[in-house]
């Protein structure tokens, strides 16, 4: 038996969609102590585990954007090596050389560039499919341990109310 008093009609409020911080919150508003049943300890355990579950749902539904981080001073430096190999390729002697040595280190440039975006796009878009997957999984794992609770409680509920009310 409780040493508290428990507020049933607190724990008979409690219906199927909230979260488990919102459990987590009733239980210990109505008087529920996890050291005085074992029925109690499962209760919070159970919130406890909704409540990561819930999180575990809301991550499914972040969009996963990957950065590269670029060097510091970027913006600088890169226009100015970029203006530099023009300048250098511009000059009068050799300039067919210099121009067409430009164009190629751009082109090498560009495709490492798409590479780089290409890996990115295929890395974003895997990460999508595994969270649109595990979705469904986490959703019914939700639903079982919001079935166990609303069983728990009515557990509680009427060894309360056996206590209260005696025959």
């Amino acid at each position: 038996m409780s040493k508290a008093p428990i507020d049933i009609l607190m724990l008979r409020g409690i219906r199927s969609g909230r979260s488990g911080i919102y459990w987590l919150q009733v239980m210990a508003g109505a008087g529920l102590r996890r050291s005085e049943s074992e029925l109690y300890e499962r209760a919070y355990g159970l919130a406890g585990e909704l409540e990561r579950t819930d999180e575990e749902i809301a991550d499914t539904h972040v969009v996963d954007v990957l950065f590269f981080p670029l060097p510091k001073g970027w913006w600088f430096w890169f226009p100015c090596t970029y203006a530099a190999a023009f300048i250098w390729a511009a000059q009068r002697g050799q300039f067919t050389e210099r121009v067409l040595a430009w164009g190629w280190s751009l082109t090498f440039f560009g495709v490492l560039a798409l590479m780089v975006l290409l890996y990115k796009w295929v890395s974003e878009v895997r990460l999508k499919q595994e969270k649109l997957k595990a979705r469904p999984l986490l959703e019914n794992r939700r639903d079982e341990l919001e079935t166990d609770l609303l069983a728990i409680r009515d557990a509680i509920v009427a060894e309360q109310s056996k206590v209260m009310n005696p025959p």
